[in-house]
């Protein structure tokens, strides 16, 4: 399945608003522990958070991978060509020309 720029972009988006989210409740679990008040639930809350951006991250990785395989299929479609050849006979060929 071939990778689209919108689709790196959204997982991404996905990977940086969940560092944004785990940052801002880790500012909430310090603040409530400042003020003396239970944190139980928000500590849940950020477990469950951390559990979400590993998912992304990993979907992340999974992303780039396939896009990395497109890439070096595509680099060596060209060096072998369709046809069988190699580049450096299309480039000798076409330098005779």
């Amino acid at each position: 399945m071939a990778v689209t720029g919108g689709e790196l972009e959204m997982v991404q988006r996905h990977v940086d608003e969940g560092r944004l989210l785990i940052e801002r409740q880790q500012r909430v679990i310090a603040d409530l522990t400042i003020a003396g008040r239970p944190t139980k639930m928000a500590i849940d809350v950020l477990a469950t958070l951390e559990h979400a951006q590993n998912l992304h991250e990993e979907h992340l990785a999974r992303v780039r991978g396939r896009m990395g395989h497109s890439l070096r299929h595509h680099h060596n479609w060209y060096e072998h060509g369709c046809d069988g050849s190699t580049g450096a006979a299309r480039t000798a060929e076409t330098s005779l020309v």
